[in-house]
């Protein structure tokens, strides 16, 4: 039985015809990503004091802005729509956080993020793992690796 994220994620990605766009990494895939975000960005050193909120923990060149409640605007702003990305996103199951990975391009992770109920955390990493954006609970966007701290530096400046 999928829980209750899953199932409005699933809704989303049918209601959007989003299947072939966005899909969820294998089974044998989730723990081996998993463990490379937080390699590559996080300081924290233990599988067991691993925070749900990386962005408070990032060990890279990091910038963060608040926004009016549209986080998720920024996104193709940000992000160009030809790159691969992961992204994650966390629910508690069991009273323990969870995160659930898709694999897909920014306009699906958009649609998906901005149509989908339940949804708290959201990280989102190029394939290359150059880079990593999270958007938190605060509606506050935190971007991670030089990359994209220039972008953001970029956009506040418009």
């Amino acid at each position: 039985m999928w829980t209750q994220l899953r199932q409005e994620i699933e809704k989303t990605r049918t209601e959007f015809h989003l299947q072939d766009r966005l899909k969820s990494v294998g089974l044998d895939e989730w723990k081996d990503i998993e463990e490379r975000l937080y390699n590559t960005f996080s300081v924290a050193k233990s599988h067991r004091t691993r925070p749900t909120w990386i962005w408070e923990n990032l060990k890279v060149d990091n910038l963060g802005i608040a926004t009016d409640g549209q986080p998720y605007q920024l996104l193709d702003k940000l992000i160009d729509p030809g790159v691969d990305l992961f992204l994650f996103l966390n629910e508690t199951v069991n009273e323990k956080d969870k995160f659930w990975i898709y694999e897909g391009r920014v306009e699906a992770v958009k649609k998906v993020i901005e149509e989908t109920i339940g949804i708290d955390e959201v990280i989102i990493i190029d394939k290359k793992y150059n880079w990593i954006l999270c958007v938190n609970h605060h509606d506050v966007v935190i971007v991670g690796g030089q990359l994209m701290v220039d972008r953001l530096k970029n956009l506040i400046k418009r």
